[in-house]
C-alpha cells in the first residue's frame, strides 16, 4: 500500500486503481467498497479508464444496478472490452437496472463476441 500511495500522490491513475483493488478485495486492508469506489473514481479522473469497469462491478455487487449499468456503458464508450459488453447483456437478460429485453441482450452479446474475436 505504501508504494501505491506514493505513486498515487504523484498522479498515477494505475496506482489509484491498485489501491481500489486492495480495498475491494480486502487485500492487506479491511474490505471496504466505499473506499474502493473513492480510489477507482480518482483513478478515472487521472486517466485510468479501466477503473470504470471496477466501479461498475462494485455497484453491481451492491445491487445498485442503475449505477452499474451507467459505468459499464461509460467504459464501453471509452473503448472498454467485451467483458463489460457481456455484463451489459446479462443485465438486460435479467432486467437489472434496465427493462428486461432479450433482443437488446442478444445485440450486446454479438458486440461482445465481435470485440472478443478482434483481440
Amino acid at each position: 500500500m505504501k508504494w501505491y500511495k506514493k505513486a498515487a500522490m504523484l498522479g498515477s491513475g494505475r496506482a489509484m486503481q491498485e489501491i481500489g483493488l486492495l480495498f475491494h478485495n480486502g487485500s492487506g486492508v479491511s474490505q471496504d467498497d466505499n473506499q474502493a469506489l473513492i480510489w477507482y473514481k480518482k483513478a478515472v479522473e487521472n486517466g485510468d479508464k479501466s477503473s470504470m469497469f471496477y466501479i461498475a462491478m462494485v455497484y453491481k455487487g451492491q445491487k445498485n444496478y442503475t449505477e452499474a449499468m451507467k459505468w459499464y456503458l461509460k467504459y464501453v464508450e471509452m473503448g472498454g472490452g467485451y467483458v463489460a459488453m457481456e455484463s451489459i447483456a446479462k443485465m438486460y437478460e435479467e432486467g437489472q437496472g434496465v427493462a428486461k429485453d432479450s433482443k437488446i441482450a442478444a445485440e450486446w452479446r454479438a458486440k461482445a463476441e465481435a470485440d472478443k474475436n478482434q483481440k
